[in-house]
């Protein structure tokens, strides 16, 4: 592995956005763009995520390589997945959300483009319920195996109950 000296890049998040808006709009990528607290969000469709995702990686001019994050949230009314984005070549920052339906609240995994998002994916779906379709092992990991509920949705109640912990046989 080669060590590169590292030099920071000051980066106009409005020239980034321009780039984005651009990029997007050739791809036929439908996007709206919103920069709070110099942090660069984009929404998109849920049906173009896979799309989108593999765009900013493997596009030459933007190159987002990096997963900082990916996470669900619960707006009642609908939920959503926000994933964090990096280019460590370009020094740039990018949140792209995707709005899910509540009711079938399902999007297409990008463990395919990302393969560090299997884990995201999965903490999602066990704390938030969201199936992420294409997903090849979508089990739990940090809950007890046999729970039938989402505990970071907000119609979650939390109840008692006596539960006999049964130890898994193998930590995945």
């Amino acid at each position: 592995m080669e060590i590169i000296k590292y030099n920071f890049k000051k980066i106009d998040n409005e020239k980034l956005v321009s780039l984005l808006k651009n990029k997007f709009n050739t791809s036929g990528i439908d996007a709206n763009f919103t920069i709070s607290h110099d942090q660069i969000f984009c929404q998109i469709p849920k049906e173009t995520v896979k799309n989108t995702i593999k765009l900013l990686k493997t596009d030459k001019d933007l190159k987002f390589d990096y997963i900082k994050c990916i996470t669900g949230v619960d707006y009642r009314e609908y939920l959503e997945v926000v994933y964090s984005l990096y280019s460590f070549d370009n020094n740039y920052s990018l949140n792209v959300k995707v709005k899910i339906d509540a009711q079938n609240p399902e999007i297409d995994s990008i463990t395919d483009i990302f393969w560090s998002a299997d884990w995201f994916e999965r903490e999602i779906w066990e704390f938030f319920g969201i199936n992420f379709k294409g997903h090849k092992n979508l089990k739990t990991f940090l809950l007890p195996g046999d729970v039938d509920y989402h505990p970071l949705l907000k119609s979650f109640e939390i109840k008692r109950e006596e539960r006999k912990y049964e130890r898994p046989e193998v930590f995945e």
